[in-house]
């Protein structure tokens, strides 16, 4: 099966690297208690170092022949004749980042989390798995007007070349 992108390309879902501010205003927060008063404090300096791991290693690359999955203690590579389906878990009451995550639901009906894959990304999930993920927000057109069809296509290829959604073209009354 051929991918959209270009070249069977891969897409990667990570923490955004603007997270590095936010680990480096860690690293200033804890300085004045664990200066301050050292003998007490000075553990806080393991919070920046494990913020910044986090940051840089957690990871799912989605292609078109595997899903890897990089999270903090292990690696894992899930070919898609594995994957039964993906799944994301109910948000009401959950606690903690791995619940808003996606699940692939394997074969063997154990599930792998998909670290940084959430519901609001799938469209672009469909694409870097060269179709194997259905898009379930895709709607086919309801006429089979040509240029509706054309926009449709070159919405995807932008999505799929920068992440985001093209804004519509069509009016509607």
């Amino acid at each position: 099966m051929s991918s959209p992108l270009p070249g069977g390309a891969r897409v990667v879902f990570r923490v955004p690297r603007m997270a590095l501010i936010a680990v480096g205003m860690l690293a200033l927060g804890v300085s004045a208690p664990a200066l301050a008063w050292p003998a007490a404090f000075a553990w806080l300096w393991v919070l920046p170092p494990l913020a910044l791991y986090w940051v840089l290693r957690l990871r799912t690359v989605v292609s078109p022949e595997a899903l890897r999955t990089r999270t903090l203690v292990g690696s894992r590579t899930i070919d898609w004749s594995e994957v039964r389906g993906i799944r994301f878990p109910r948000r009401a009451g959950d606690r903690g980042f791995s619940r808003r995550w996606g699940r692939a639901v394997l074969e063997d009906d154990t599930e792998a989390v998909l670290p940084m894959v959430t519901v609001d990304r799938i469209a672009l999930l469909s694409i870097a798995s060269g179709g194997r993920v259905p898009n379930p927000v895709a709607t086919a057109p309801v006429d089979s007007d040509t240029d509706d069809a054309d926009t449709d296509a070159e919405a995807v290829e932008q999505t799929a070349a920068t992440g985001t959604a093209a804004p519509s073209n069509s009016a509607s009354s």
